[in-house]
Order: C-alpha cells, then sequence, then structure tokens
C-alpha cells in the first residue's frame, strides 16, 4: 500500500499545483476529490500499522481492532460517488462491494476467535488484514472513479 499511496500523493500535489493554477479540467474535479479521499484513508489505515500494539494486553489489543474495525466497516457505506454508469457499471460496483463486504467480514471472524500467544502476533495479522481490505477497497474505488 506504500507505493499506491505514494503515487496518489504525488499525483495530489501536481493536481493541486494546477487547482492553484486554476488550470485542473472541469471533468477532472471528481478525480481530485476522489483522490484526496484515497489518500485520507491510507493515511489512516497506514496509522492503524503503525500504532498497532505489540503486546498480548487484551485490553490494549481489543480497543485497537475496535477502531480498526470501525474504520474498515465505514469503507463500504460512504463516499458511494462518482460518474452514472450503466447497468454493467452497476453490476460491477455491487461485485466489487459484496467482495469488500466479505474480505471484512472473513477478517472479523478471525479475530473475534483469537487467541494472542506472542507479542508480535497481532501487529503482523491486523497489517495483513488491513493491507487485504484495502486491496479490494481499491478496485471497489476504481469501479466508481478509475485513477
Amino acid at each position: 500500500m506504500a507505493n499506491i499511496l505514494a503515487q496518489y500523493v504525488a499525483t495530489q500535489n501536481e493536481m493541486l499545483l494546477q487547482v492553484a493554477g486554476n488550470e485542473l479540467p472541469m471533468e477532472s474535479v471528481v478525480e481530485y476529490q476522489e483522490l484526496n479521499y484515497r489518500v485520507d484513508v491510507l493515511n489512516t489505515c497506514k496509522a492503524l500499522t503503525i500504532t498497532a500494539p505489540v503486546t498480548t494486553d487484551a485490553q490494549k489489543l481489543g480497543y485497537h481492532y475496535q477502531l480498526t474495525d470501525k474504520i474498515l466497516g465505514t469503507l463500504t457505506t460512504e463516499h458511494k460517488f462518482g460518474p452514472s454508469v450503466d447497468e454493467e457499471g452497476k453490476k460491477k460496483r455491487e461485485a466489487s462491494l459484496s467482495a469488500l463486504e466479505r474480505v471484512i467480514q472473513d477478517g472479523r471472524r478471525r479475530f473475534q476467535s483469537l487467541n494472542i500467544t506472542s507479542n508480535e502476533q497481532y501487529k503482523k495479522l491486523v497489517i495483513s488484514f488491513i493491507g487485504s481490505v484495502l486491496n479490494v477497497w481499491i478496485q471497489y474505488r476504481n469501479t466508481y472513479v478509475n485513477i
């Protein structure tokens, strides 16, 4: 995800220069807004991976996981914004959303019955989970605005 985030930030900076110079084409405003949204989500998820506790303390792990779960869960309900699409486009959006929801639900099931036995275990698992969700989320977002 770090490479995608870096690419998005570079594109965002280029577009920001166009905005500042009043040179951003009107048809690119939706892409610019989508790019801002994706950068925010990826930065938030990056913070979640960096701050993932390295411990077996259930209270610390539980708080971090609840926060992670809520943030990732909102990805299925928010920001359904993009150009109108035909029936095939709608089906692609629905299929991508369904795939995203499945990945999140699978992760939730794994974390519900998780027994942490080593300090590093949770951090590795949550980073993998976030990465899996983000891969599918980007595919889903591309059905709205393909960047």
